[in-house]
């Protein structure tokens, strides 16, 4: 990952550590477990994107924070969620044992559910906008992350589990499982600056976020396909294991890899469309999505 994306990691997991522990929970086991499975893990690419977005802008200091922290929790609780013995039975995340393997399964999903709510928590807690703008910023985390986004998406992938896909179909599994969230990063830091009545913006961002959600998963199809379990830190052919369909299964390695720029490029067009800002570092984090190794 490059210094600068780094960085803002790092300020991530400050920030997030910090918040985490002024919440007053009263199980111990679950606030662990909790911590176990969202803190110090993960590339925190949602995060990453929602920082960039929100310097583009210009969002409240404060705002960035408590955006991605609210992403980054609805991203490991639907983690935790994946890994169950209920769904994709994983025993290994982020290269350590899964949450229902540390602790057990009732502890996991109250660990997951409780991490759901503390997103809409802390959003709560924005400052210097609108109410307009608070209920727009609501309803799409709901929207992105419920029953019309990432958890349909969780149900067409275990739908799909045995039976052989089309292109299409793979496609709009991956755009609600994981690109919904993905564009929430990009459109809530959006939302919540002074540009927020903007839709041409809007739009651009939408498209792009698409994009990049979409290669994202691409991406992890081929990693999954030509890595190993050391180097990705989670069980790797688990996609095949289930006997789901994945880009490489159904175009070929070099076909998924054409696919994967062709995103990429089409996601910069979108960048371009918004000159009157300064989109570079969201360029070069697209970039960095489809050159990761992990």
């Amino acid at each position: 990952m490059l210094a600068k994306f780094e960085s803002i990691r790092q300020q991530f997991e400050m920030f997030a550590r910090d918040y985490f522990y002024q919440q007053r929970i009263p199980s111990e086991r679950l606030q662990s477990a909790m911590a176990y499975s969202f803190l110090d893990g993960g590339k925190r690419i949602r995060a990453i994107l929602s920082y960039l977005s929100a310097d583009c802008f210009g969002c409240h200091t404060d705002n960035k924070h408590y955006i991605a922290f609210a992403l980054e929790a609805m991203h490991a609780y639907s983690l935790i969620h994946d890994d169950l013995p209920a769904m994709d039975d994983d025993a290994l995340r982020r290269g350590k044992p899964t949450c229902h393997i540390q602790y057990n399964e009732a502890t996991a999903i109250l660990a997951a559910d409780a991490l759901q709510s503390i997103a809409f928590q802390v959003l709560s807690e924005l400052k210097e906008i609108n109410i307009d703008q608070l209920k727009n910023i609501l309803f799409v985390l709901a929207t992105h992350t419920g029953a019309k986004g990432m958890v349909a998406g969780q149900q067409l992938d275990i739908d799909a589990e045995g039976n052989t896909q089309t292109i299409k179909t793979l496609e709009t599994i991956h755009k609600l499982k994981t690109g919904k969230l993905l564009t929430a990063s990009v459109v809530l830091p959006f939302l919540a600056s002074s540009y927020y009545l903007d839709k041409h913006i809007e739009q651009h961002l939408i498209k792009f976020s698409e994009c990049i959600g979409l290669a994202f998963q691409v991406k992890d199809d081929l990693l999954e396909a030509t890595s190993d379990t050391k180097i990705l830190g989670k069980s790797n052919m688990s996609d095949l294991k289930l006997n789901k369909s994945t880009y490489p299964s159904l175009l070929g390695i070099e076909k998924t890899k054409m696919l994967l720029y062709t995103l990429i490029k089409e996601a910069y067009l979108h960048l371009d469309r918004l000159s009157q800002f300064n989109t570079e570092n969201l360029k070069q984090l697209a970039e960095y999505i489809i050159k990761r190794e992990y």
